[in-house]
Formats: structure tokens, C-alpha cells, sequence
């Protein structure tokens, strides 16, 4: 059984998620709610648990800020937020778990595997500040992104990745300097945060940073700027050269 409180100040939400739970997670107990974060401290002290659902967006403040308080408890957080695609993003970016309002009942499920599978990953200091410095910025643009791999996460400039390589249900991520890391992320999701940025599939095992390339070779490969040649699979060839052929970012 898994113990969870949820922390959220709008009443509709806060039913969504408990009938949510009730249905679709059975092994889920809510031992506790609250609604701001002067009553949530104590609400969180008070009642042991294994998960938080807490909400961004407070009326007496920021999820933050209860953070800041019960940095000491042992507790999963999942995030739910309403904010923007953009802000979104950068929950990913971040490594930080979250569920977008309004609640999508197959990603809660997703969330509650992630418990029990004891892979949800536990929401740092570094964690935190980092998604607060996307979240601030003037303009939604993500320039580093979290790299969770078998010992924690490691933060990576995104201009600084040559390509990403499928291993199985991990990818490896390949920096220069003969850097590699390998992340518990599969290719398809960082395809799929890395899309506004320069970086193009070009096959089934690999996406490629279009400003790490250095050579197309008419054999269907292409040389990156470590000197690793990389096929082309044919039915990605055609959207590799127009994105080439687009100029770089």
C-alpha cells in the first residue's frame, strides 16, 4: 500500500485526484490532504507517508516554499502544475516528476508504477533550483538539461551534446571530450524534449546534434566532430538534408 497526501488548494482538483486514486490506483491510500502551505507542514509531519502530490500554485505561496520546510522528510513529490507547454518543459528538463492539470488519468498511473518501481526520483536542492531558473526566465528557452542515469542526475548543456545513442531501455548520451553518459531516459523522450532544438533523428538509434556534424557522405553516414561515423537509415535521409540544409542553430 502506498501512503500518499495531496497537497492543492482548488476543492474540483483536489476531487479529481482522490477519485482518480480510488478508481485507477486502488493501492493507493491518501492518508491526508491539505490546502496551503501553512496547514501542509504539519499535514506532512504528522502523517507518514511514501508520496506527495503538490500543487505549484498555492494561495499562501509556493510549493517551494513547503520544500524548504520538510527538506527532511522522506517523501516522493510528484508536482502538479497548471502553468504552460513551456514551463511544462522545463518540469522535464529538470528531472522533476509532474502531472499537468488538467489530470491525465494514464499519466497518474504512469506516476504510481513509478513509486513502486522506487524510480521516481527524489526531488533535490539542485533539482529545484534549477527548474525555478527555467521557470524565471524571460523567455521559455531550455539551454541545460537533466541527465538521470544509475547515480543520480547530471546537469549537461544541450549545445554541448554530439548525439544520443539507444541502448536498450537507456540511451547513451555522448559529449565531447570522449564523455559519455548513460541515462534511464529511452530515445524517443529526448527526442521528443529536444525537438525545438537543433537535433534530428537519423535512424532508429540515434538523434544527432545538427551543429556536431561535420560531414553526409553519399554511402548514407555521416562524421560527427569526434570523428564518429554514424548510419543513416533511408527513410530519414530525406528530413536530415533539409534540416542541414536549413542551416544550423
Amino acid at each position: 500500500m502506498i501512503r500518499a497526501i495531496i497537497i492543492e488548494d482548488e476543492p474540483r482538483d483536489l476531487d479529481v485526484i482522490q477519485k482518480a486514486l480510488k478508481k485507477y490506483c486502488p493501492d493507493v491510500h491518501v492518508v491526508a490532504t491539505a490546502s496551503s502551505i501553512s496547514a501542509a507542514e504539519s499535514t506532512v509531519r504528522n502523517n507518514p507517508a511514501d508520496l506527495l502530490f503538490l500543487d505549484i500554485e498555492l494561495q499562501d505561496g509556493r510549493a517551494f516554499d513547503l520544500l524548504a520546510k520538510i527538506h527532511d522528510v522522506p517523501v516522493k513529490i510528484v508536482f502538479t502544475t497548471a502553468h504552460p507547454e513551456y514551463a511544462a518543459r522545463a518540469f522535464r528538463f529538470s528531472a522533476v516528476d509532474y502531472l499537468l492539470k488538467p489530470i491525465n488519468f494514464s499519466e497518474l498511473i504512469n506516476a504510481i508504477n513509478k513509486v513502486k518501481e522506487g524510480i521516481v526520483l527524489k526531488v533535490e536542492k539542485d533539482k529545484i533550483e534549477f527548474l525555478l531558473s527555467e521557470l524565471h526566465k524571460s523567455k521559455p528557452e531550455v539551454s541545460r538539461i537533466a541527465i538521470p542515469d544509475r547515480k543520480g542526475v547530471k546537469f549537461v548543456t544541450i549545445s554541448d551534446i554530439i548525439y544520443i545513442e539507444a541502448d536498450g531501455n537507456y540511451s547513451k548520451i555522448i559529449l565531447g571530450g570522449n564523455q559519455e553518459l548513460l541515462s534511464s531516459r529511452q530515445l524517443n523522450e529526448y527526442e521528443d524534449m529536444l525537438a525545438d532544438h537543433c537535433f534530428v533523428r537519423i535512424g532508429r538509434s540515434h538523434i544527432v546534434n545538427l551543429n556536431h556534424i561535420t560531414e553526409y557522405k553519399a554511402c548514407g553516414e555521416i562524421i560527427t566532430e569526434s570523428g564518429k561515423e554514424l548510419p543513416v537509415g533511408r527513410h530519414f535521409k530525406e528530413n536530415l538534408l533539409a534540416r542541414m540544409n536549413t542551416g544550423k542553430k
